[in-house]
């Protein structure tokens, strides 16, 4: 009887003992909290290393990335949180391979955007097209994945493309292609259901040389389908008149050059023997728009024919120099840097009275702001170009 009760009490006390002594391990020893050490850049062979000294537990999920292969991208908890231990931390490791900064196709015609987009390496995945209030048809509303972005050079760009305001009754409004390409606007044109008609080619200075400076009707009226819009387009070739020796530009006696020049396509020529077409829509615009030909209409004075009269304008336009009584003015040209993946070159250049002059010429960063000053005589035109593709242009009068 005394042995049992001795192997009792025995027991009794290494069950006490033991309590005791895991009481405080645990305490003093396991179970503590211990801070998250920093493991990102490392190789996940040292990561997991570190981790299990301290108690801890990995999970690894691969990602891609720039980073060689098997290098710590990112980590959970954050380095410096306190957890238990045994507790888990999430591990994104690096598959490695090749990535490539994704162009930004937004605003961009579909075809112009396609074409960017292959000569960049990217294919096109899924087109949706939508209707939208705010962008012409034909034109990208939207990209997946948006830029800025690096990207597996295999993974495809989706689209979403504007398909135009919804046709109400027939009636397609006019989409919005000024400050486009000629070829672009035709585009755009055509996939809103209605067709380019008169082309006039307008010399000035003041708009890059192909691009569409107005519209008849204006953007935003509507028409019914297949009517035709005609274009007024930049150009930087003067017309055939000022050319020509002043002899043969001398108006006959009695009349007055006062109509802006044209240059008209091909097909607009009249035939030899035909007489030339009645003043169109589009001539009545024009002539609403004599500041943008660069030449002031002459009116003959009293008692002077016309003939002597219109030779003063023509020297002066061999031999351009502001007038002394012109005011110098002062453009204030504001420009933020769109997000980019890599530096662009910037060019900003001033065209007014005095000539073309280049403000700035250089590499610009992703989200940089520019701000610049520049005098100028009578008007001018200031305009951006980043990447060596024109971006935006303020006039200043």
């Amino acid at each position: 009887m005394k042995k049992m009760f001795r192997i009792t009490l025995l027991i009794s006390l290494l069950v006490i003992v033991g309590s005791g002594a895991f009481a405080f391990y645990s305490i003093f020893f396991g179970f503590r909290d211990v801070a998250v050490p920093g493991l990102e850049g490392m190789s996940i062979v040292d990561a997991v290393s570190v981790t299990e000294k301290m108690g801890l537990l990995v999970r690894i999920d691969e990602v891609e990335s720039l980073l060689p292969s098997g290098t710590v991208v990112s980590q959970w908890p954050e380095t410096g949180s306190t957890i238990k231990k045994g507790k888990v931390i999430v591990l994104k490791v690096s598959k490695g391979g090749k990535r490539k900064p994704v162009p930004d196709v937004r605003g961009m015609e579909y075809g112009q955007s396609v074409a960017h987009l292959n000569e960049k390496g990217f294919d096109v995945g899924d087109v949706v097209r939508i209707h939208s209030e705010t962008r012409p048809p034909g034109v990208v509303i939207a990209q997946s994945p948006a830029a800025p972005a690096m990207v597996p050079e295999n993974r495809r760009i989706d689209l979403l493309v504007s398909l135009g305001t919804p046709r109400v009754n027939g009636q397609v409004q006019v989409p919005n292609v000024l400050d486009r390409s000629e070829q672009v606007a035709r585009q755009i044109i055509g996939q809103s259901g209605l067709r380019v008609g008169e082309v006039r080619y307008e010399y000035t200075l003041m708009t890059p040389p192909g691009m569409v400076m107005d519209t008849v009707p204006r953007p935003g009226k509507t028409l019914p389908e297949g009517q035709a819009v005609a274009l007024v387009v930049a150009t930087a070739k003067k017309p055939e008149q000022e050319t020509q020796p002043a002899e043969q530009k001398q108006p006959t006696a009695g009349t007055a050059s006062t109509a802006p020049q044209i240059i008209r396509t091909p097909e607009e020529e009249p035939a030899n023997g035909r007489p030339a077409p009645a003043p169109s829509p589009l001539d009545e615009l024009l002539k609403e728009r004599p500041a943008a030909q660069g030449k002031p209409q002459q009116k003959p004075a009293d008692g002077v024919s016309s003939g002597v009269q219109e030779q003063k304008p023509q020297e002066t336009q061999e031999t351009p120099k502001p007038r002394p009584q012109e005011e110098v003015k002062t453009a204030r040209i504001r420009y933020q840097v769109p997000p980019l993946a890599r530096p662009m070159s910037l060019r900003v250049e001033i065209i007014d009275d005095k000539g073309t002059r280049t403000l700035l010429d250089r590499q610009a960063r992703s989200g940089e702001y520019v701000e610049l000053e520049a005098e100028y005589v009578g008007e001018a035109a200031v305009t951006i170009y980043l990447g060596g593709e024109f971006v935006w242009q303020d006039r200043y009068r």
